[in-house]
């Protein structure tokens, strides 16, 4: 059995729910693969603490005379975030990248802000090309869900944050949009503090939806200094080199178009001189 691809499968149904417009479906469908999701890295880090017990045991039954020396573990200076994206040319690109999906035909959805659009778009990943090796936690090799927990996180809480925006859209309960505020947020936290674990189309991709779909909500709740926040992010993101190698693909054109109104209706509403 492969936690990974189980995991794909119910954010896929949860997708297939938003197309067809059924919010609460998708809602519970992606709280059912969160709670999974958390239930199978607890079985797998229980699995390896086991395994990592027993072969310890096993060392020290091969020589119990030997005295062990202090344990140090590798530590790598954490870079920030933008300085990883934003300057580093030399990031590395995934056989399975995170895609998007168009719930409308252009991909965004009107909103009451009068600025910001919401990108209109569920994520996922194709689970095709991907090699997970569940089974090998009984010899404690291979690749396990913990190489991916975070990308299927993130992707998860966008795509709930996602279906209560839409669903504050439709209706126009505050609460939901608080909602998918909160859920927003926390999908960036992942991005924000386990960077190096997503390739930089997953980042890229990411991060364009979160700061377009949060400068949507921060101006329908009057948020003006969170919302100045959101356009700079997408500034900076747009003037990315791999921004502009992206951009031409569809799911990109979006961001490219609402930049390019949110920017310009910024010009106009600027106090003289």
């Amino acid at each position: 059995m492969n936690f990974s691809h189980n995991i794909i499968d119910m954010n896929n149904n949860a997708v297939g729910f938003l197309l067809q417009g059924n919010g609460d479906g998708a809602v519970q469908t992606l709280g059912a693969a969160l709670s999974s999701l958390q239930l199978y890295q607890e079985f797998e880090t229980a699995a390896k603490a086991h395994l990592d017990l027993q072969q310890q045991h096993s060392m020290q039954d091969d020589d119990s005379n030997i005295e062990q020396g202090p344990q140090h573990q590798d530590c790598q200076t954490a870079s920030s975030l933008s300085d990883h994206l934003l300057h580093s040319m030399a990031a590395t690109h995934s056989d399975s990248p995170m895609v998007s999906i168009p719930l409308t035909k252009d991909g965004m959805a009107d909103g009451s802000s009068g600025t910001f659009s919401v990108f209109n778009q569920a994520m996922t990943i194709d689970k095709g090309d991907l090699i997970f090796g569940d089974e090998d936690l009984k010899d404690g090799s291979g690749a396990t869900i913990s190489q991916n927990y975070h990308r299927l996180l993130a992707m998860l809480l966008y795509n709930m944050g996602l279906s209560l925006h839409l669903q504050s859209v439709q209706n126009g309960k505050t609460a939901e949009l608080k909602g998918a505020l909160d859920l927003y947020e926390m999908a960036f936290s992942v991005v924000e503090t386990e960077w190096s674990r997503f390739d930089v189309d997953d980042l890229m991709l990411l991060l364009m939806a979160l700061f377009n779909n949060l400068g949507h909500i921060h101006s329908n709740l009057y948020n003006l200094k969170q919302r100045e926040t959101c356009i700079d992010w997408l500034t900076a993101l747009a003037g990315h080199p791999t921004f502009h190698k992206l951009m031409q693909r569809d799911g990109y054109a979006p961001f490219f178009m609402n930049l390019l109104v949110v920017l310009k209706q910024q010009q106009l509403i600027s106090p003289a001189a």
